[in-house]
């Protein structure tokens, strides 16, 4: 299953090259030689730096994070729910009514055309506010039940994780929502892999579930940092 970070990487540069705030070449040298093909017909392939040169102007651009029991803000056939959900994530083109997926090779994506409908992502300064509460809350929790080797793992989780390459101009807000939120899903990873020391057996049920729906808010906010900005056409 392909990674929250590469997915939002290579989602967060079609909607640059798309918004002007990047150029294929720079879609390339950010993501490496991906490639899309369609699902169905014609086996030739094409470039991504390409393909995402060819949207048109209106296309929005909305990464969908999708788990078992949690197919995101996608709603569409089942046939294509279930195989986003095996893929891990879906990016939607809406104007197209395209559907892009990994293949087990991150670097080769598969287009697919089908009715489908994404809800809007979250507005980023209240995802903003949201993450920052819960990664607070998060830590302090996690550390009280000797998860995840303590705050001092925690925090050195925080410190080395991953960052995808982002255009020069990208909105900083969008910047501090992804690198927050790739870190948190960090440390939400550190601790379904450590029961616990202090968790008992009938607690640890109810603390996988808050984990479960903390993965959830997780995704929401990765998907709103990488997506387009839906705005209402002014008069």
């Amino acid at each position: 299953m392909i990674t929250s970070l590469r997915a939002a990487g290579i989602s967060l540069w079609i909607e640059a090259v798309l918004s002007g705030q990047a150029n294929p070449d720079e879609l390339t040298h950010a993501c490496g030689s991906v490639r899309v093909r369609a699902k169905e017909g014609s086996d030739d392939h094409t470039s991504l730096a390409v393909f995402a040169a060819k949207l048109p102007a209106n296309e929005h651009v909305f990464l969908v994070l999708t788990r078992p029991g949690d197919p995101g803000p996608l709603e569409s056939v089942p046939l294509l729910t279930s195989e986003a959900i095996h893929a891990g994530c879906a990016i939607a083109l809406t104007a197209r009514s395209v559907v892009l997926m990994p293949t087990e090779d991150s670097n080769l994506w598969l287009s697919a055309q089908a009715p489908f409908s994404v809800k809007p992502p979250l507005d980023i300064p209240d995802a903003l506010r949201l993450l920052k509460r819960t990664l607070r809350e998060t830590i302090d929790d996690i550390e009280a039940l000797d998860v995840a080797g303590g705050r001092e793992r925690i925090e050195d989780c925080l410190i080395k994780n991953a960052r995808p390459s982002t255009p020069d101009d990208w909105d900083p807000r969008r910047h501090e929502l992804l690198t927050m939120a790739l870190a948190l899903e960090d440390v939400l990873l550190l601790a379904k892999q450590d029961p616990g020391g202090t968790v008992s057996a009938s607690a640890f049920p109810k603390r996988q579930a808050e984990l479960v729906e903390l993965e959830r808010l997780v995704r929401r906010c990765i998907e709103a940092a990488v997506s387009s900005t839906v705005r209402e056409p002014t008069a």
